[in-house]
């Protein structure tokens, strides 16, 4: 079984994070070098990564409306998700959907200020004055961004 592969591209990882499943999206983006072997099975030890490898979800595979699994926990609001996805180095903060919206625009336009200040403690995060304006989001999330001074 692939667990990069499922409906409509929605993975299982896309799923756990819509559901907020965080011990299911734990063991989904566990990273191969993330497992520790008994010193007495270091001779098995690359045997069992090869074989983990497979089984690591693509944390920035989007569905096909273009939404990532960071999206998706964003867009509900499920703060302990946002917070294991983010602890990745690979994850892509700034990634649009396919109506250009990306995860803190999200999580501004459904009220979920708890995970925008989350977002915000990335510098990697890009906002432009502009889009601010044109995105209509509630005050509360704008000050919250603003006090981050990560405006472009």
């Amino acid at each position: 079984m692939d667990i990069n592969k499922g409906w409509k591209e929605r993975t299982p990882l896309f799923v756990a994070c819509e559901k907020g499943l965080l011990d299911v999206v734990n063991a989904l983006i566990a990273r191969r070098d993330a497992f520790q072997f008994h010193q007495k099975e270091a001779p098995n030890i690359e045997k069992k990564l090869n074989w983990l490898l497979p089984y690591t979800a693509r944390v920035n595979q989007p569905d096909s409306s273009g939404s990532t699994p960071l999206y998706i926990a964003c867009s509900r609001g499920h703060l302990g998700v946002v917070k294991s996805l983010l602890k990745r180095k690979d994850i892509q903060v700034n990634r649009v959907n396919n109506l250009g919206h990306t995860p803190v625009y999200t999580a501004c336009q459904n009220g979920h200020f708890d995970v925008v200040a989350v977002l915000m403690e990335r510098k990697e995060i890009q906002l432009y004055p502009h889009c601010l304006l044109r995105a209509k989001m509630p005050f509360r999330c704008c000050q919250c961004i603003v006090g981050t001074g990560n405006l472009m």
